[in-house]
């Protein structure tokens, strides 16, 4: 008797033991992820001429916050690997005499993400999602410029910066390999 009233005060204090169900996990708070892919950026310095598309190896880290089961706050920081572009153009001096002009634009960039998502789906293994946020860009324009006028040939180098804030959407989904390991694919988009 004294057994049978154990147990039932051990089933009455853990009533998922009661309905001979294990508890369910407490989903994750947080999660990181680290992202590598491919950038593609037109560099056209005029772009009234002349389309020169580069693209190089994209790579960044990403932490999110997950406020309830489906809303998320993401912070990610990225580097997109270095693109070049290049123009020409050509000054008329005098009747007889033009200058040539050619740059090369090498092109590096630092990115800062700040995001709110909306992940679909309840505790499944496929997640699709929308995006919003704010992409902090900090770009370095490294230019080889070389001018020929008459004979006579000139190289100069120079270097401009800025920083540029951008608001951008996304569409994209998360696929769960197992309870800690995802691959997740995502299209953004800026005016």
């Amino acid at each position: 008797m004294q057994l049978s009233a154990s147990v039932v005060v051990v089933l009455m204090l853990l009533p998922a033991a009661a309905r001979g169900q294990t508890a369910a996990a407490a989903l994750p708070r947080v999660d990181v992820a680290a992202a590598t892919g491919w950038f593609a950026a037109d560099r056209s310095v005029n772009q009234e001429c002349c389309s020169s598309w580069s693209s190089s190896l994209f790579k960044g880290v990403s932490a999110g916050y997950y406020w309830t089961e489906h809303l998320k706050t993401e912070v990610e920081v990225a580097a997109p690997g270095p693109t070049e572009g290049y123009t020409s153009f050509s000054e008329r001096l005098t009747a007889n005499l033009f200058r040539y002009t050619s740059e090369r634009h090498r092109i590096s960039a630092n990115r800062l993400s700040l995001s709110q998502a909306y992940q679909f789906g309840h505790n499944a293994n496929f997640h699709p999602f929308v995006r919003a946020g704010v992409d902090i860009d900090r770009e370095q324009d490294d230019i080889e410029r070389y001018v020929q006028t008459a004979g006579t040939f000139e190289e100069q180098h120079t270097a401009a910066s800025q920083t540029r804030t951008r608001p951008f959407a996304g569409v994209g989904f998360k696929a769960y390999f197992n309870e800690r390991a995802f691959f997740k694919g995502e299209a953004r988009f800026t005016p």
